[in-house]
C-alpha cells in the first residue's frame, strides 16, 4: 500500500526528502502552522463503510479545514493509518488512491506517514502549513466587545446529508438538493484558499465549524474571555435542510446550530473592516452572514424572534 501511494504521488514540490527514508524534510521558511485530525470508524463515520474514497477524502478535509481557521497556506500532510486484520486488497488501493486523489486536490504533498495494524480502522492526518508573507496567524483570542460575529456560506447541510445515509426519508426532496446534501457529508470541502485570504483582510478571532457553531463558537469566546450573541433567524441554512429536519422530527435551528462538520469559517468581525471583509469574500464565489455581535461576559446566548433559546449542544466526544 505504502509503494502504491509513493508511486501515485510521484514527483512532490516543497518535499527535499519525501516519503520512503525514515523521515521527511520539508522545506518552509518562517512560522509552522501544525495541526492533527483523526477519523475512527464507528465515532467519526459508520462502520462498515465501504467506499475508501470518501473516507481518505473527509479525513484530508477535516485536517486541513483547521489551517484555513488559522489564515494558513496548507504545505504537505503526515498520515497514520490503522486497518483491521484481513482488510480486502481491493479496499486498500481504494484508499491508497484516494489519498493521493484527495492530496492532489487540496493542493498539499504527501510527506510520509505510518500503517499499522488496529482493531478498528483509523485515518489521522497531520497538517503542515506556513503564514505567506510572514503574517500572524488568525487565532481563536483575538475577539473584542463591539466585535460582530460573521460565518462563510451555510450551515446544516453534513448533518442533515448524514440523516439521508442513515436511512431518513425525505418527500418531495428532488435528487439535486438530496445528493448536494449528501456531499456536503462525504466530501466536505476544507476553505483553505478563502482562509489564507482571511489572513489578509483579517477578522479579529475565527475558528472552523467542525463541532457546531454553537459549540466552535464556545471555543472562541472562551478563548477571548468574551461572551457571544447569536441571532437564530439570521443564521444561513443550506437548501434542503428544512425538508429533512421537518421529515425527521428534529429541530431546523439544531441542525444549523449543532449539526457540525460543515467546515465554514465561523469568525468576529471589528464592524470598521466589515465592508471590505464582504467585498473580498464575494470576489472569491462564496457569502458572508452577520449572524451575531461579542460582548462582556462570558458563554455563547442563542436568541430567536427577540427571545432566548436554550443554545443546542455540539458534538463532544464521551469517554
Amino acid at each position: 500500500m505504502i509503494e502504491r501511494v509513493r508511486a501515485g504521488l510521484g514527483g512532490q514540490e516543497g518535499l527535499a526528502v519525501g516519503p520512503g527514508d525514515d523521515a521527511a524534510v520539508i522545506e518552509i521558511d518562517g512560522q509552522v502552522v501544525v495541526s492533527v485530525d483523526s477519523m475512527v470508524e464507528g465515532v467519526h463515520f459508520p462502520s462498515g463503510w465501504k467506499d475508501p474514497g470518501d473516507i481518505a477524502h473527509r479525513a484530508l478535509a477535516g485536517a486541513l479545514s483547521d489551517l484555513a481557521a488559522m489564515a494558513a497556506e496548507p504545505r504537505t500532510i503526515l498520515i497514520a493509518l490503522g486497518l483491521p486484520g484481513g482488510t480486502e486488497a481491493g479496499f486498500l488501493e481504494g484508499l491508497a488512491d484516494a489519498t493521493v486523489e484527495a492530496a492532489g486536490r487540496f493542493g498539499v504533498s504527501v510527506a510520509g506517514g505510518d500503517v499499522v495494524e488496529s482493531p478498528t480502522l483509523f485515518l489521522s492526518v497531520t497538517v503542515i502549513g506556513d503564514l505567506p508573507g510572514g503574517r500572524a496567524p488568525v487565532t481563536r483570542s483575538g475577539a473584542q466587545p463591539g466585535d460582530l460575529v460573521a460565518v462563510t456560506g451555510a450551515l446544516g447541510g453534513s448533518a442533515a446529508g448524514l440523516s439521508i445515509l442513515t436511512g431518513a426519508e425525505v418527500p418531495g426532496l428532488g435528487p439535486d438538493l438530496r445528493d448536494s446534501l449528501v456531499s456536503r457529508y462525504l466530501r466536505p470541502t476544507p476553505l483553505t484558499a478563502l482562509g489564507v485570504a482571511f489572513g489578509e483582510v483579517g477578522p479579529t478571532a475565527m475558528v472552523d465549524v467542525s463541532d457546531g457553531l454553537v459549540a466552535d463558537l464556545g471555543h472562541l469566546a472562551s478563548a477571548s474571555s468574551v461572551s457571544i450573541s447569536i441571532d437564530a433567524d439570521a443564521v444561513p441554512i443550506e437548501p434542503g435542510v428544512e425538508a429533512v429536519a421537518d421529515a425527521t422530527g428534529r429541530d431546523l435551528v439544531g441542525f444549523a446550530l449543532s449539526g457540525g462538520e460543515d467546515y465554514e469559517l465561523a469568525m468576529t468581525v471589528d464592524p470598521e473592516q466589515l465592508e471590505a471583509l464582504v467585498e473580498m469574500v464575494e470576489s472569491k464565489g462564496f457569502t458572508l452572514s452577520v449572524i451575531g455581535r461579542v460582548g462582556d461576559g462570558d458563554g455563547v446566548e442563542i436568541t430567536s424572534a427577540g427571545r432566548s433559546i436554550e443554545p443546542p449542544p455540539g458534538f463532544e466526544h464521551s469517554f
